[in-house]
């Protein structure tokens, strides 16, 4: 092989993992099965990416990642592992664990049972940095780069709350402190055309040298 193109190889094989690593972005939530009654536990988000779920069951319950707008994002099935080949029994009580991966517009967290029923929902919007209201939420921490539909060009700018009234004679009300909101699933656009552009100089530069290296 020959040393121009391996480094194209090299090239490509780095852009192809920064943006891998640009959206591996997930969240986990544990899961309690008590004879039937399923109550879900704390979420926290994760940088990783998610599992891929070979052996996921055909039936049993469903896990549903919503957005705003009500579409859905994610799903995928999963069951409590009640009976196994080597207990006899079948369990009343289990614990699972599932790793969903985390968009920047989730809402909700939709769970339902074998029946197709819905049987609990999960608020996922403190994760979220995008709310799809058509307006740009600064406050919310909505940007161009977070949350295009919403803060492209031409689109109205949410007005800042304003402060408390201060009533004379009395203190200035402090103004709460409003929460961060985490940046999920944001990817680095810059580093990704970055080095999509140092690869596409690297083809330019090899093509040069060997047109200059061929018999005239």
């Amino acid at each position: 092989m020959k040393a121009p193109t391996g480094i194209i190889i090299v090239a490509f094989a780095l852009i192809l993992s920064a943006s891998l690593a640009a959206a591996l972005s997930s969240f986990s939530i544990s899961l309690h099965y008590d004879k039937g009654n399923v109550a879900p536990g704390e979420v926290q988000l994760l940088e990783r990416e998610p599992p891929d779920f070979f052996h996921e069951p055909e039936e049993g319950y469903t896990a549903k990642v919503i957005a705003f707008n009500g579409s859905e994002l994610y799903s995928r099935n999963f069951d409590f592992g009640l009976w196994a080949y080597d207990n006899p029994g079948v369990l009343d009580v289990a614990d699972v664990q599932l790793i969903l991966p985390s968009f920047n517009i989730m809402n909700e967290l939709h769970l339902i049972d074998e029946t197709g029923k819905l049987i609990s929902t999960v608020d996922l919007s403190r994760y979220a940095v995008c709310n799809q209201n058509g307006i740009c939420n600064s406050d919310y921490g909505e940007t161009l780069k977070t949350c295009e539909e919403d803060c492209r060009a031409g689109m109205p700018v949410g007005e800042e709350k304003p402060s408390a009234e201060k009533q004379v004679g009395e203190a200035p009300a402090e103004e709460p402190v409003q929460e961060e909101k985490p940046a999920v699933f944001n990817k680095d656009y810059l580093l990704i055309g970055a080095l999509a552009l140092v690869f596409v100089i690297i083809v330019i530069a090899l093509l040069v040298s060997r047109k200059k290296q061929a018999p005239q």
